[in-house]
């Protein structure tokens, strides 16, 4: 009985959070990386750059010389506490036209290592808020340190700086740890992601 009320409880939560309409659109703004051991990362800004059709993985700028944009955009409603919203990217194409992309996580058996990437779906983006100091969080229900696992509201800050391989280019690109141990990449340093307006000149 309790695990069935646990249950429902996620899947309602799950299914508010996919069935809420993000019309709620911010200014376009920076990603910045801050490293508390590394005085060189720290403080660079993360970057679109071309890893696919249509899919773009984020770079530590400058990681590559195709990278293409760092403005981004928290498409987001106020009808959860918090905020719950998704980053997403202008893709440009056809000269002046755009495709707005939403930032989704990218797995593979073999690593406890996710990418995160912008493709053109609507499916599986990843929802994420920002605290008072605007540092970029993802929002997770599920607690499974516990037996039973149950449902439990968190805002995680997994957060690492990795050299990636993914279709077919390797780039030092944002990365998320799954679970709470650490990373398997041995290039992985762990950071925060900070949002930072732009300011136009």
């Amino acid at each position: 009985m309790q695990f069935t009320a646990i249950l429902l409880g996620t899947i309602t939560t799950l299914s508010s959070l996919a069935s809420a309409q993000y019309t709620n659109r911010s200014h376009a703004f920076n990603l910045v990386v801050e490293s508390s051991t590394n005085k060189t990362l720290s403080g660079t800004r993360l970057t679109a750059c071309h890893s696919g059709a249509a899919i773009e993985t984020l770079c530590t700028y400058p990681a590559a010389s195709d990278s293409i944009s760092d403005e981004f955009y928290y498409n987001y409603t106020t009808q959860s506490k918090p905020t719950s919203g998704i980053i997403t990217w202008n893709l440009p194409y056809n000269g002046n036209q755009i495709e707005s992309e939403p930032l989704t996580f990218q797995y593979d058996p073999s690593t406890n290592v996710a990418l995160p990437v912008f493709i053109p779906s609507e499916d599986n983006e990843v929802f994420v808020t920002f605290d008072k100091n605007n540092y970029l969080l993802v929002l997770s229900y599920l607690d499974d340190t516990k037996t039973p696992p149950g449902y439990k509201p968190q805002q995680l800050s997994r957060w690492q700086v990795c050299q990636t391989y993914y279709g077919s280019y390797t780039y030092t690109t944002l990365a998320w740890t799954l679970g709470s141990g650490k990373p398997q990449n041995p290039s992985c340093q762990a950071v925060k992601v900070k949002r930072v307006a732009i300011t136009k000149s």
